[in-house]
């Protein structure tokens, strides 16, 4: 048996007395999140030049080098023979020899998404209607975007209609496409997951809308603008300008008035009621008193409104600074401001808007102080939609963003949630790929299984196998399959696989979704996030768990056939079958080369031994073509 290796397509040297043994492991009946790549054990290079040359000298302290931090394409031949393409290497160590490792398989594309640890939030989108999100208004009529679902508010409600949904097919293909990757599934699979879906049952605004709406302000000037007397209180205002301006989606900038300044923001108006704004900002004032000035009087900055002399937003000075003490006459103080806070922009009385009545920022300020001067740079000003609204007109902000509002979990428990409802398995594929296998594949496959019965080599007269075992890792005599709990919902979901082992731990929680069931109501699927309270106030509350749900014909959101009962006998119906009694057996087989290369862990292979037929768990090479295979058998 000849090795050849190859490490960013140069050729390693390689002992001629070296083996490098190999590992394929199975990951049917694994939680997709314990998946494992095949791999090699650790392989052992002489220090030749020539491999010192590949691995750039990483064995001396002073070199400059990023070959140990990086991962490297590797190919390895036998007996002339690619048995293995697209391979992971990695440097371990250099000592007397240079050691490196092999891994191949699904978890090498898998891995961003297990190491990441993003959740579905985290996902990438953009900004256009229809593909990111979608307007918010009664359509009369429910559709496959916003199909029936009861959320517990009457019919005739006018402040909220259906939420929209996103298929479980659409969020596997966002996951694949930002890490580069194809998830490929059985076409009857892909099918399924197209009908199930998920309803966006929070109602955020999408911050990379409000990113890009977020403005970096410079502050050019300010003007002292009489007001008004209050209590026998001469009043003014000190208003800021600002240079510059760029559409926005949430407020429109006002430049001038009458006889005022010319090039400058003034201030703002609201596109939209349910919008308020994010300011950060540093200011420093320095004024004097023209009488004993009382401790507890501030300069404000306030957000203004010249058309009706009000202060929606309050800013007080972070610290006040007595720095010219004049015996309480003359004194000179600083008013340091450090505001990093969200600011309430409007109210009710404030509805609708129109280019009077806006806002403006400034500085309230009493006859007893004058400013000698004002020392303000830029402020960030970012103005956002706490809650998005149901467009009942446009005066509020309506665009519902899918990504923002899928459930708050991470992708890798999505995945895994998925998979174990249809009962899918990750297996091997090429470098950019990874394909999900239903169980039943393999029973399936049956009919064109690989007979290894020359390929046994015994050790024993008699025939049995050299180690049987009569387990199978991670099960209990009752095997549950659960739905996350939530109050709101009533009625038992849950699942059973039953191992009939007594041996065996009694129970475990063999897969816990996280995704609530949930209870029907009307012929639809009840979510009651909208209430009524005392005096018929609509009240919302997203505080229930995330929820999927299968899309009818009709347009209508169902929970029908998903509980965990109809789910098992949909999907593991084989798989009951063989993990009930299981018997696990470790033969030496002999494989060559090329049989190695066309090795598909989906196909069962016949033993005429034993008469049966088994899946494959492992396989690990060792010398002259003879490999360690543990089987399962059917």
């Amino acid at each position: 048996m000849r090795d050849e290796l190859y490490i960013d397509g140069k050729k390693a040297d390689i002992d001629s007395s070296t083996s490098i043994s190999l590992n394929y492991k199975s990951n049917f009946l694994s939680d997709i999140s314990k998946i494992v790549s095949n791999n090699s054990y650790t392989i052992k290079l002489p220090k030749t030049a020539n491999n010192l040359r590949i691995i750039e000298c990483a064995h001396i302290p002073s070199a400059v080098s990023n070959f140990p931090y990086l991962i490297h394409a590797g190919t390895l031949v036998r007996d002339g023979v690619e048995i293995i393409r697209d391979a992971n290497v990695v440097l371990l160590s250099v000592g007397e020899q240079i050691e490196i490792a092999l891994s191949w398989g699904n978890i090498s594309n898998f891995s961003g998404i297990l190491e990441d640890d993003a959740g579905l939030r985290d996902l990438d989108y953009g900004m256009s209607q229809g593909t990111d999100y979608v307007e918010w208004k009664n359509l009369e009529s429910n559709t496959a975007q916003f199909p029936q679902i009861d959320y517990g508010y009457k019919r005739s409600e006018t402040q909220v209609w259906y939420h929209p949904v996103v298929t479980v097919k659409w969020i596997m293909d966002k996951i694949a496409s930002n890490y580069g990757i194809t998830f490929d599934f059985p076409s009857d699979i892909s099918s399924e997951m197209s009908k199930m879906i998920v309803p966006l049952l929070s109602r955020n605004d999408a911050q990379r809308q409000i990113d890009s709406n977020a403005w970096l302000m410079q502050c050019t000037g300010n003007e002292e603008v009489f007001s008004r007397t209050v209590n026998n209180f001469r009043l003014y205002r000190r208003r800021f300008m600002f240079g510059g301006q760029f559409p926005n989606y949430y407020v429109d900038f006002k430049n001038n008035e009458p006889d005022g300044p010319i090039g400058f923001v003034l201030g703002f108006n609201p596109n939209f009621r349910n919008v308020k704004v994010h300011i950060s900002w540093s200011v420093t004032i320095k004024a004097h008193s023209s009488v004993p000035l009382a401790n507890d009087i501030n300069i404000n900055i306030v957000l203004f409104n010249p058309a009706n002399y009000k202060s929606y937003s309050t800013f007080s000075p972070s610290e006040k600074v007595l720095v010219e003490d004049n015996g309480g006459v003359y004194d000179v103080y600083e008013f340091r401001f450090d505001i990093d806070e969200d600011a309430e922009l409007i109210d009710d009385d404030q509805n609708p808007y129109d280019l009077s009545n806006y806002l403006e920022i400034s500085t309230s300020e009493y006859s007893l102080i004058e400013i000698d001067s004002i020392d303000a740079g830029y402020m960030s000003f970012s103005p956002f939609s706490e809650t998005i609204d149901l467009g009942v007109d446009d005066k509020v902000n309506s665009r519902f963003y899918f990504v923002p509002n899928l459930p708050d979990m991470k992708q890798i428990d999505f995945l895994k949630s998925i998979a174990s409802m249809l009962g899918l398995f990750a297996m091997p594929s090429d470098r950019f790929t990874i394909k999900f296998v239903p169980f039943s594949t393999v029973v399936e496959n049956k009919s064109n299984a690989v007979d290894w019965s020359n390929r046994l080599v015994s050790a024993y007269f008699d025939k049995t196998p050299q180690e049987m075992t009569y387990t199978l890792d991670d099960f209990a005599q009752h095997n549950r399959f659960l739905y996350k709990e939530d109050d709101s919902v009533s009625g038992n979901y849950d699942g059973d696989i039953v191992v009939d082992n007594q041996t065996l731990d009694y129970e475990r929680d063999a897969v816990e979704l996280p995704f609530a069931a949930s209870g029907t109501r009307g012929g639809v699927a009840y979510i009651p996030i909208y209430s009524y309270n005392s005096d018929a106030e609509l009240e919302y509350d997203d505080n229930v768990e995330p929820r999927i749900l299968v899309l009818t014909e009709e347009n209508q959101g169902v929970f029908k056939d998903l509980d965990w009962d109809t789910l098992l006998d949909a999907y593991y119906s084989s798989y009951k079958e063989i993990v009930n009694k299981p018997r696990v057996i470790v033969e030496d087989i002999r494989l060559t080369s090329v049989e190695l290369q066309m090795l598909d862990l989906s196909v069962p292979v016949y033993l005429s031994q034993y008469g049966s037929y088994w899946v494959i768990i492992s396989v690990k090479t060792k010398k002259n073509d003879i490999c360690e295979v543990k089987l399962l058998k059917m």
